[in-house]
């Protein structure tokens, strides 16, 4: 993943709670499935999985927005398509 791609999801993780707009910047190139729970996180792309467990105390901060943000780094490097993210939806969300 990009510096700048990096710097814009670290934008969103810190002002995600204030912003009310969908985003959307021309075509969508494909789908990134995530799922999160208080246990660990799953990730599917191009028929590709990953995932892992939290660490003790990282699943009560925002699951399901690391969930995304782990899954398109897992699958670097993502470059100049436009990724549709479809979060599991979950009662543990922020």
């Amino acid at each position: 993943m990009s510096p700048t791609a990096e710097l814009d999801l670290q934008w969103w993780y810190e002002n995600i709670e204030n912003k009310s707009k969908p985003i959307l910047q021309g075509n969508l190139s494909c789908t990134l499935n995530t799922d999160a729970s208080l246990q660990g996180w799953g990730a599917v792309f191009r028929g590709q999985s990953s995932g892992g467990c939290w660490a003790r105390d990282e699943a009560h901060h925002c699951p399901e927005l690391k969930a995304a943000y782990l899954g398109l780094t897992s699958f670097c490097p993502i470059s100049g398509i436009n990724v549709l993210l479809v979060p599991y939806p979950c009662a543990n969300c922020c």
